[in-house]
């Protein structure tokens, strides 16, 4: 497990729904994972501010009532950005994670990209190795990931093979012929 900064772009009336999708994340999957790794950070142009803002520290205070539907679980036509036709801020959203994040090592991925489920474990062994080339500079150093995207309709499951339907491409816009997901238990 690795902690997740999570930008969300809630500009208008997109707030509340983002902020009752959050309460519901934390108070509702029915462990504390999203509540031990993942920090919110809600932004919205200046140009398109919510009429509300609510204060985390009073809104976290009450639970959420996990009786009522997925907040998240609506048609996108039906939210402010589109009504409005926002662009999402794909940069802005990916520097205010970046900026927010309290850890050494960052490894920035969209929401929709799936990377391996091994990834940090392997990744601080690599670092904790201190192998060369690691270790011959003190310059900093770019670490790329094979990163692909999973159709949205698609549900990933840790012993599914992925990519042999098309469901997988990878960032290139390639389909991938075959992405074996190892059994993580």
């Amino acid at each position: 497990m690795a902690p997740i900064s999570l930008a969300i772009h809630a500009p208008g009336s997109d707030m509340q729904p983002s902020v009752n999708s959050i309460r519901y994340l934390r108070d509702c999957s029915g462990n504390d994972l999203v509540q031990q790794y993942v920090t919110f950070h809600i932004f919205f142009s200046n140009k398109h501010i919510p009429d509300n803002i609510p204060n985390p520290d009073e809104f976290l205070k009450t639970p959420y009532n996990c009786s009522l539907p997925a907040p998240y679980a609506v048609n996108s036509s039906t939210t402010y950005k589109e009504k409005t036709n926002l662009l999402y801020p794909v940069n802005v959203g990916r520097n205010i994670a970046r900026a927010a994040a309290l850890t050494h090592f960052l490894l920035p991925l969209d929401i929709e990209l799936y990377p391996s489920p091994y990834l940090v474990p392997q990744f601080l062994n690599m670092i904790a190795r201190n192998e060369p080339p690691l270790s011959t500079s003190n310059k900093p150093r770019v670490f790329p990931l094979s990163l692909f995207e999973i159709d949205k309709n698609y549900s990933v499951t840790a012993s599914d093979q992925i990519g042999t339907a098309g469901n997988v491409e990878e960032q290139n816009g390639d389909t991938v012929p075959q992405v074996r997901v190892p059994d993580m238990s």
